[in-house]
């Protein structure tokens, strides 16, 4: 579906584009040599964090501070919040149990770099063995620990038929939300949901092998004129005024303008794409909001320089020889692995998702990853 870049980009059209792009973050767009979409620029790394409702946070003592950091959702403070919480607020919900980092902020923090959905390499792991997260004990923990969230009375008791929880969390009835942890993400959240909040980053950052794939830009292999697309995606780089337009939309309509590079939102304008800036473009060109600090773009490049780079990086693992098997994976994953949430029978849940995920081809899937690791440390002196 998408067009290879390689050639593309040595032309005039991109030019303008080249002179600013890191060409070195596209490791991850590149398969057998050619670039096939490009990463954009934002926080690259993988820095989990819980988002606190001030108001909250104050009524009941929680001593942190925006930028406070704890190793897990196990810290003890937090814990002792999210009792009073439990015990005192029954308009709201204690945790929001975010599909995607619940298996990852529980006992032992993001430790693993993903191959795909059920395997993964650990970070400080020199022998990149392929592991299946159901068979290794350190994540079955992490999984056991959200589970007991859920026994203790911290998630909401309807989580398994809640398809869509967004109202909710747009009603702020969440005491905690879980979500990316950067520098300004306080006030992105506040101003998104109308509300206070603070964050409180969980763990460490860590540069994943696979940063930037979640959020790339390609071209259309049947475009007609791939010039010009290229040519309009070095525009939302090179032009702060068009990306921050895309952003923000029009002066004295959408936004007021109250600083060089700060500006506030009119509410109810009908247009806002202020909390888009890590999709598309540069992020770093992107004007401030109320709440940001002055050098949050500056202190978001140096966490991406600071993270712990995952053993992988520059691996991309080619799923087309397991094709078959990872779609056998996918249907048990959608039928069987969100129930570790809310299972009573916890270890009986793990044992009967194993054993369906073995008759799934996942051995296989194993077996082939490691292989292309193998072949892929050989050839590149890892």
């Amino acid at each position: 579906a998408f067009l290879g870049l390689n050639d593309l980009l040595q032309t005039e059209a991109a030019a303008d584009l080249m002179e600013v792009y890191p060409i070195d973050i596209t490791g991850v767009s590149t398969v057998d040599g050619e670039i096939y979409a490009l990463p954009n620029l934002q926080m690259l790394c993988n820095q989990e964090a819980f988002y606190i409702q001030k108001e909250l946070a104050e009524k009941y003592d929680l001593p942190y501070k925006s930028g406070d950091r704890v190793e897990s959702v196990n810290d003890p403070e937090l814990k002792a919040f999210m009792d009073k919480i439990r015990d005192n607020e029954p308009d709201y919900y204690v945790f929001d149990e975010d599909g995607q980092r619940k298996e990852t902020i529980g006992t032992n923090g993001k430790f693993y770099d993903t191959i795909t959905s059920i395997l993964y390499v650990e970070y400080e792991d020199d022998t990149f063995t392929v592991r299946t997260k159901l068979e290794d004990p350190k994540y079955i923990e992490n999984l056991r620990e959200m589970n007991q969230l859920y026994k203790d009375g911290y998630v909401r008791e309807d989580v398994a038929t809640t398809v869509d929880n967004s109202a909710d969390q747009k009603t702020n009835r969440y005491a905690i939300m879980t979500n990316t942890g950067k520098p300004g993400g306080d006030a992105e959240t506040s101003n998104k949901y109308g509300k206070e909040y603070i964050m409180v980053y969980c763990g460490e950052p860590t540069m994943a092998s696979n940063a930037g794939i979640s959020t790339m830009t390609a071209i259309n292999v049947n475009s007609k004129n791939p010039e010009a697309a290229i040519k309009m995606y070095g525009v939302f780089w090179t032009d702060p005024e068009i990306y921050n337009m895309f952003l923000f939309g029009l002066e004295g309509e959408h936004y007021t303008k109250v600083g060089e590079n700060r500006v506030e939102l009119i509410s109810g304008s009908g247009y806002d794409r202020s909390g888009f800036g890590w999709a598309v473009g540069n992020q770093f060109n992107a004007w401030l909001l109320p709440g940001q600090a002055d050098d949050v773009w500056e202190v978001s490049a140096a966490m991406n320089e600071s993270a712990e780079v995952s053993h992988l990086a520059g691996f991309t693992f080619n799923s087309v020889p397991v094709e078959t098997e990872l779609a056998q994976l996918k249907t048990v994953a959608s039928e069987y692995y969100e129930q570790f949430m809310y299972v009573e029978d916890f270890d009986g849940w793990v044992e009967t998702a194993l054993a369906k995920y073995k008759a799934s081809g996942l051995d296989s899937v194993v077996k082939e990853a490691q292989a292309q690791i193998d072949a892929w440390r050989a050839a590149n002196g890892k």
